[in-house]
């Protein structure tokens, strides 16, 4: 082989394997989902846990140990030690843990919020990037009719079937559609910027994959059977926090009923009888009296009543928010469904059908049908995502969206996201 044929062969070989090392590569939406355990403030709340989970909390069983000396006289025989025992009391011990396992698991329900948020965020994301690609493609078959519009509209301009009105308002459309076009392929390119950042990518050479996402009518079948499950993560948060204020409040009432304040040995020193040395056990009792928590107390009862009031307004708000997604959700149905209906049963699609069996029939005659059943096609495009966010939005407000272990509800098998 002559050594120009051997160069081109290499270079052949370069540029294949450079080709591939830059081929876009497909992102299955359950895929997209399941990064949003990997955002930098999930994957920190999850640290967070684990070091609180392991860390030892348990209040000890002594307080603190003190070690006292008093010299009388400055005399080292008559030199007095005392070491001083400080118990914490069992219901303090007790108290205490469950004010710290209250607070872990308002660290835990905490991430979640946050790691909610970011697959909701998520969710609407997967619809607007699959649906904004539908329209560029209706749009960009719009242009094309409307282009051979124009062509068909010049071939008669000599003709007694000429209209000039016809002409001026398909160039308008055309003006129209560009415009429209334009933002949706601008669109286009912001989604997909926000892809790469999504799935940390710094290639810029991943799009989404859509083959897998339901259809309408599994939209409706799913959605129509959602039930009410229990209160959002939010109202548990503030359940969390009331616990935790009533343990915190406990805690305080059993230190201040702790009977055994300390326990001491104490030793003076020698005594002139080697067999009685000057040895001394104390105890400390505290007399019952409360006076020092009351104040305390006053405060916790501010906290609770209005955490148990912000608990209230919360679930008015989760209620208000289901009722409104629910009657969101059946207009937007009950919109497609006419669309639908109404596309079906369009005298324009029967007559185009008719008219494409009939031989001589005028090409524009052919085109504007055509046209006509485009519009109603980019109508239910729109619709069809005004019932995909609607979706999303009523599992949100049923907290369905968020349940353990989570699922792709956009997925036609509902595959597991972790």
């Amino acid at each position: 082989m002559c050594f120009s044929c051997r160069l081109q062969l290499l270079l052949f070989f370069i540029g294949m394997s450079f080709l591939s090392g830059n081929a876009q590569k497909g992102i299955s939406t359950t895929q997209l989902l399941l990064g949003a355990n990997q955002i930098e403030q999930v994957k920190f709340d999850s640290i967070q846990l684990a070091f609180l989970k392991n860390y030892n909390h348990n209040l000890q069983l002594i307080d603190n140990v003190e070690f006292r000396t008093e010299t009388r006289d400055l005399l080292l025989p008559r030199q007095e030690y005392t070491i001083r025992v400080k118990p914490n009391s069992l219901r303090g011990r007790l108290a205490n843990k469950k004010v710290y396992k209250s607070k872990i698991n308002e660290v835990q329900i905490q991430g979640r919020i946050r790691l909610i948020e970011e697959l909701e965020d998520r969710y609407y994301f997967l619809v607007a990037y699959v649906f904004n690609k539908k329209l560029i493609g209706a749009y960009q078959l719009r242009k094309t009719q409307l282009k051979d519009k124009i062509s068909l509209l010049k071939t008669a301009i000599y003709t007694e079937v000429f209209n000039v009105n016809d002409l001026i308002e398909t160039e308008e459309a055309i003006f129209d559609n560009q415009i429209i076009l334009q933002n949706l392929q601008q669109a286009q390119a912001y989604h997909d910027a926000i892809l790469q950042l999504m799935i940390g990518n710094r290639k810029n050479n991943h799009y989404l994959k859509s083959d897998d996402i339901i259809t309408p009518a599994q939209i409706i079948e799913c959605a129509l059977i959602v039930k009410t499950p229990k209160d959002n993560l939010k109202i548990q948060l503030k359940k969390l926090k009331l616990e935790t204020i009533e343990g915190e409040m406990k805690l305080d009432v059993a230190k201040s009923k702790k009977i055994i304040d300390f326990v001491q040995v104490k030793y003076g020193g020698k005594n002139s009888n080697l067999f009685e040395e000057k040895f001394a056990i104390g105890m400390g009792i505290n007399l019952p009296f409360f006076g020092n928590v009351r104040e305390k107390k006053g405060d916790y009862y501010f906290k609770k009543l209005r955490t148990e009031s912000e608990i209230f307004t919360l679930q008015k708000l989760q209620k208000k928010e289901e009722t409104t997604a629910e009657e969101n959700f059946r207009r937007t149905v009950t919109n497609y469904q006419v669309y639908k209906d109404q596309a079906a049963n369009s005298s324009v699609s029967s007559l185009l059908n008719t008219y494409k069996k009939i031989e001589g029939i005028s090409p524009l005659i052919l085109l504007k049908l055509e046209m006509s059943v485009q519009n109603k096609n980019i109508e239910i495009i729109k619709i069809e995502q005004q019932l995909y966010e609607a979706y999303i939005e009523i599992l949100a407000s049923k907290n369905r969206l968020f349940q353990i272990p989570f699922k792709n509800f956009l997925s036609s098998n509902k595959s597991l996201a972790q």
